[in-house]
């Protein structure tokens, strides 16, 4: 559990579990998910697609319950994050009438966008990836995709979901990510996305003859206490509801991906220390953090932990 703190220098604890408990909480649920549309296709009197049973499981009266379930499946008791169920009903909440509602949760929002991609399955297993890029072929890089999507094609999607602090533009009253650039326009700033997902496409086109048809970015709307009306400009205070948002990210080509792989070895290299200097900052490092954190901040973030 230090180890997990330490590598965080935060001041507000409950920034750090929004953000380090979203993407495990979104993989579980989509797996919950995964499980009731299996269930409701081996029981269906006619056959159906998965598609057509996640229909059901998000629309449909008779899976209310279900749905709901999926929360405090994967929650303690549906709390997380200070003990508060308003976080946790955001992130993986639902409406008791999904169509009806123009705000949603950041899982509902994902399975309406999966319904409307005409998912024919997923995968969220299990999901690690290695290969070798740069000019030389020599270049080591290794990541675990979020979530793999068949489309109405038969093809891949890869999905990979962000949190991303909602911020406002006082100038002109408009929000926007904090990641897209300039200030409240929708030009998304996303180049190491790019760089991140097009090389998890390379590598299952090269390594497996998986077809990636796209790569896409589902960003998890994060609520600051500005925009929350409660002062303190800045200061996460839990997920929104209607920011939610599928994003198409364009594909860097595999020569632009190589290249990039030899500027990030090249000043990987320029920066590298002796074994002892790199202990030595670590151990720096680390104990100045430990400073900032006191025993009630280590109970406070101690929560997530609770769900091994």
């Amino acid at each position: 559990i230090k180890v997990a703190l330490l590598k965080h220098d935060v001041k507000n604890p409950d920034a750090l579990q929004l953000g380090t408990e979203a993407d495990d909480l979104m993989r579980q649920s989509l797996s919950q998910v995964k499980l009731i549309c299996e269930s409701i296709m081996r029981n269906s009197t006619t056959k159906i697609s998965f598609n057509d049973a996640l229909r059901i499981l998000v629309f449909s009266d008779e899976y209310k319950d279900q749905r709901k379930a999926i929360m405090d499946k994967c929650t303690y008791n549906g709390r997380f994050i200070s003990k508060n169920t308003k976080p946790a009903f955001d992130l993986l909440g639902f409406n008791d009438n999904p169509s009806g509602s123009d705000t949603h949760s950041a899982l509902e929002q994902m399975l309406i966008e999966l319904v409307k991609a005409g998912a024919q399955n997923i995968f969220t297993d299990n999901l690690q990836l290695h290969g070798k890029f740069g000019s030389n072929n020599d270049i080591e890089i290794a990541g675990a995709m979020d979530l793999l999507v068949v489309n109405s094609s038969g093809n891949m999607e890869i999905w990979d979901y962000k949190t991303a602090k909602v911020c406002i533009n006082k100038d002109t009253n408009s929000e926007y990510f904090g990641f897209e650039q300039p200030f409240g326009k929708e030009v998304p700033g996303v180049d190491a996305y790019s760089f991140q997902l097009s090389a998890y496409a390379k590598m299952l086109e090269e390594k497996y003859g998986i077809k990636v048809d796209k790569v896409r970015l589902f960003v998890i709307g994060k609520l600051g206490s500005d925009l929350a009306g409660k002062g303190k400009n800045g200061v996460v205070v839990g997920f929104t509801n209607k920011h939610n948002k599928l994003m198409d990210i364009p594909r860097i080509s595999n020569e632009r991906l190589n290249q990039r792989a030899d500027e990030n070895q090249s000043v990987n290299d320029g920066n590298s220390k002796t074994s002892e200097e790199k202990k030595g900052t670590v151990t720096e490092n680390t104990e100045a953090r430990h400073k900032k954190i006191t025993e009630t901040e280590i109970y406070n973030m101690v929560f997530p932990y609770n769900l091994l």
